[in-house]
C-alpha cells in the first residue's frame, strides 16, 4: 500500500491516502488520512474527541441558567466579558452570581465562543484526556469509525509513534489511473502545471488542493507489514459491516429468568 502526500511549504498541513485496490483499468480506491494533531483541532475532529464534555458543561450550565430564567444557549454564543454582564446585570445576589460564573466557566473551558482552530488547540492543551481516551477507544477497536496510523509505519526515515494519521474508514476517494501514474512517477508540481491544458490544470488543482506555488503531490512511504494488513482488516470490518435486528438485552434478561 502506498501514500502519497500533498504537503504545504509549513509542512504542517499534510493530506495523505493509501492506495487501496484498482477498479480494472479506472481508477484506484483510496483513503484518506489527516494529520492526527491537526485533525483534533478541526471543529470536526475536536467534536468527536469532546463531545461528552461539551455535553455534560452545557447541561450543567443549562441547569442553573434555566432556575433564574436566563437563556444559556443565548449566554453560550457570547464572550466571557458579556456573559458577566449580562449575569450582574440579572442577578442581585453576588453567590447566585458566582455559582452561574463557574458552571459558564466549566462550559467555555471546552466551548469558548467564536472557536477557531487555535483555541480548540489551546482546549486541548488544557485538558488532553480525551484524546488520549478517544485514540485508546481506536486502539481497543471501541471505535470502527477511524483508525490511527503512526508516522514509523510508513515513513522509513521515522521512528515517531506520538505523531501520524488519523484515517475515517468509511471516506472513501478515487484516483484516476492516470493520475496515480504520475504520481508514482514524477509527482504533480504546481509550478510546472502551467505546462499543461488549462483545463487539466484547473482539475489537478481543485482535486489535490494546490494553492500554493510550492504545493506538490508525491509519494512518501510505504504501509509496512502488518501494520498494511492491520488497516485493510480494520476497513474491511467497518465498511461492510452487516446491521443486525437482533436480541435486545431484555430478551436476555427473560432468557437467564427462565433457565
Amino acid at each position: 500500500m502506498e501514500i502519497t502526500s500533498k504537503s504545504y511549504l509549513s509542512q504542517q498541513s499534510r493530506l495523505l491516502c493509501g492506495l487501496l485496490r484498482s477498479r480494472r483499468g479506472a481508477a484506484h480506491y483510496c483513503l484518506i488520512g489527516v494529520d492526527a494533531k491537526q485533525w483534533f483541532c478541526t471543529e470536526y475532529g475536536y467534536r468527536q474527541a469532546y463531545s461528552q464534555k461539551i455535553t455534560s458543561s452545557f447541561k450543567d450550565f443549562k441547569h442553573i441558567c434555566d432556575r433564574f430564567s436566563l437563556d444559556a444557549t443565548s449566554l453560550s454564543s457570547f464572550t466571557t466579558e458579556e456573559v458577566h454582564l449580562v449575569v450582574q446585570a440579572n442577578i442581585s445576589q453576588k453567590t447566585d452570581q458566582q455559582k452561574i460564573l463557574e458552571e459558564y466557566q466549566k462550559f467555555s473551558k471546552y466551548s469558548p465562543p467564536h472557536m477557531n482552530d487555535e483555541k480548540r488547540k489551546q482546549c486541548i492543551q488544557c485538558d488532553p484526556k480525551p484524546v488520549i481516551s478517544f485514540l485508546k477507544d481506536i486502539e481497543k477497536e471501541r471505535i470502527f469509525h477511524y483508525f490511527y496510523l503512526p508516522k514509523s509505519t510508513y515513513l522509513k526515515e521515522s521512528s515517531e509513534m506520538d505523531s501520524g494519521l488519523i484515517i475515517d474508514l468509511q471516506e472513501i476517494s478515487f484516483l484516476s489511473m492516470d493520475d496515480a501514474k504520475q504520481i508514482v512517477r514524477q509527482g504533480i508540481d504546481n509550478l510546472l502545471l502551467c505546462q499543461q491544458s488549462l483545463q487539466t490544470c484547473d482539475r489537478l488543482r481543485t482535486n489535490f488542493w494546490l494553492e500554493n506555488p510550492d504545493d506538490f503531490v508525491a509519494v512518501e512511504g510505504n504501509i509496512i507489514s502488518p501494520w498494511r494488513e492491520h488497516l485493510m482488516q480494520r476497513f474491511s470490518r467497518d465498511f461492510s459491516r452487516i446491521g443486525l435486528d437482533g436480541a435486545t438485552e431484555q430478551d436476555y434478561k427473560k432468557l437467564a429468568e427462565s433457565i
